[in-house]
């Protein structure tokens, strides 16, 4: 699915740099990319 702007998810959530994420944001920031790598789904830039 896109936005508007023709946009994924993927790029908003690296606009917190990592540094200034918690420990669960920073879990759940991985969870994502392990799953969009298992299924084979690239990642896309940050904005």
């Amino acid at each position: 699915m896109r936005n508007a702007h023709d946009k994924t998810f993927q790029p908003y959530i690296l606009t917190i740099p990592e540094g200034l994420l918690n420990d669960t944001g920073r879990r759940t920031r991985a969870a994502i990319r392990t799953r969009l790598t298992i299924r084979g789904i690239p990642m896309e830039e940050s904005r």
